[in-house]
């Protein structure tokens, strides 16, 4: 399966980053701690993808499913403008970071773990890296 297809991209995204540094507190509906948590690594871009404005969800609030996170994604009207990185490679960054933050997602979210899954870090929280 080409995991291009686990986000629907609204905007021609850039394709010239390969990663971001997380510099700020990212937005979203996770506990803040968790959130922070994030500050300080760098997280691989989706291959092929750079900034760009996505359909969105928030992790909370959406599908627990990949089917149904793409049925929400053609219906949802929130936008995120950020930068889309793979959920699975960003929680194995993350538990060497912070291995209770790490926990929080997997306990929490039905796909932090799914290759075919990806998280919208929102632009004023990253730094892109070339």
């Amino acid at each position: 399966m080409d995991p291009h297809y686990s986000a629907i991209g609204v905007s021609c995204p850039e394709p010239q980053q390969h990663s971001v540094e997380i510099v700020a507190t990212p937005a979203g509906e996770a506990p803040l701690w968790v959130r922070e948590a994030w500050i300080g690594l760098t997280l691989p871009l989706w291959p092929g993808y750079a900034r760009g404005t996505w359909r969105s969800a928030g992790v909370l609030s959406s599908p627990r499913t990949r089917w149904g996170a793409f049925w929400a994604s053609l219906f949802d009207r929130k936008r995120t403008t950020g930068y889309l990185v793979p959920s699975a490679q960003a929680i194995r960054l993350l538990a060497a970071h912070s291995p209770e933050a790490a926990d929080w997602w997997r306990t929490h979210t039905g796909f932090a773990d799914d290759e075919y899954m990806g998280f919208i870090f929102d632009a004023p929280a990253c730094r892109p890296i070339d």
